[in-house]
């Protein structure tokens, strides 16, 4: 989408609409193509299956990564451990 086309359509629109033509013209693509390319280089290394984490609370990304070819896995949660490994010298 032309730059201008997009200033002038910021300025006429209210901010929900505005930001909703913002993701459309400055994300199209860019997702899956950061993600066609994060899974070639994997293969090249010898890694066949991954996982991702996203965050509930956005909209979309579920069906987003289902189109991809993801499946989401409804009856697992995620469990977090943060720990510090001290070196004693």
């Amino acid at each position: 989408m032309n730059d201008k086309i997009v200033i002038h359509e910021l300025k006429e629109l209210n901010l929900m609409e505005a930001l909703k033509l913002w993701r459309i013209s400055f994300n199209a693509g860019i997702g899956r193509r950061k993600e066609q390319r994060s899974l070639e280089k994997l293969k090249e290394v010898g890694i066949t299956t991954g996982f991702l984490f996203i965050n509930v609370n956005n909209p979309g990304s579920e069906d987003f990564w289902n189109s991809m070819g993801w499946t989401v896995i409804q009856d697992i949660k995620c469990i977090l451990l943060y720990f510090l490994v001290l070196c004693v010298h």
